[in-house]
């Protein structure tokens, strides 16, 4: 038999269900943050003091190179461990003029006022200030305390009264340029560091890598591999007395094609690459 619900009961649910109600501008509110464990979080910044100094200073090349305001014709490394570098670890010619932009690379995870001026002050004292339109102190840590920033706009004016621009990238400055160089950050650090720092990552333009400088042979072949090209060459013998080669590649759009080369082409090509003048036929 069913029920009927009196108005007692009708009254009390009508209560039970307002007590749960929402109210509408608490609805439309922002919710505060909850602490959901995030399993492969952004990379905010790249881990820069982890770098041996001498890959830091390959970095630091590679982003140099890259910034086209400064003009950069080529921007290589200067001198080696233990020798006198005059304060210069990076050595920029300019297409324009031809003017020098000298780098300075500290892989310093604490950076104190002192240093900074006494960095600045020793590429004053050196030879490249005379050839010299810009200079840049590339630091491992960001510089963003008061006193650190007062020492470097000291020493910027320095720079000023002999006639160079200085500029200092901190980490936070090495952050920003390199989030648009998915490449170099898969080199010097990682891929997955790549993944979770820069935007927009493309696709590896080289999924299926052969082994890097690999040399091997047997019998009357020879096979030569680096990264982006495996070369197999046929060696002449009294059996098969032809010389040839046949080629594959690495990159994503030539997977799976290989290509034979003879004798005669092969030799051309080295001579027009060792030789020059060599016209290819």
């Amino acid at each position: 038999m069913r029920h009927s619900k009196t108005k007692e009961e009708y009254s009390t649910e009508n209560r039970s269900v307002q007590k749960n109600e929402v109210p509408v501008d608490e609805l439309f509110s922002i919710p505060r943050g909850s602490n959901i464990p995030v399993l492969a979080p952004l990379v905010e910044t790249l881990p820069y003091s982890e770098l041996h100094p001498g890959t830091f200073e390959s970095l630091c090349a590679h982003v140099v190179d890259a910034a086209s305001e400064l003009d950069i014709q080529q921007a290589f490394r200067y001198g080696v461990s233990g020798q006198s570098q005059a304060e210069a670890d990076i050595i920029a010619v300019r297409k324009s003029d031809g003017r020098h932009v000298i780098v300075q690379c500290k892989r310093y995870k604490v950076v104190t006022p002192g240093k900074i001026k006494e960095w600045v002050q020793a590429f004053l004292k050196g030879q490249w200030v005379g050839t010299s339109c810009k200079y840049i102190l590339c630091i491992a840590a960001n510089v963003q305390k008061t006193k650190q920033v007062a020492a470097w706009l000291e020493a910027a004016a320095e720079c000023a009264k002999v006639g160079i621009d200085a500029e200092l990238w901190g980490a936070d400055v090495l952050d920003l340029r390199l989030r648009t160089m998915p490449t170099t950050v898969a080199q010097f650090f990682s891929r997955t560091h790549a993944e979770l720092f820069c935007a927009g990552l493309p696709a590896d333009a080289y999924p299926s890598r052969f082994r890097t400088r690999f040399e091997a042979s047997f019998e009357h072949q020879l096979t030569l591999e680096d990264e982006s090209v495996s070369i197999s060459f046929n060696l002449p013998h009294e059996r098969f007395q032809n010389f040839g080669a046949i080629f594959n590649f690495a990159r994503a759009d030539l997977s799976g094609i290989s290509f034979a080369v003879g004798g005669d082409m092969l030799v051309n090509w080295l001579q027009w690459r060792l030789i020059p003048g060599t016209i290819l036929r």
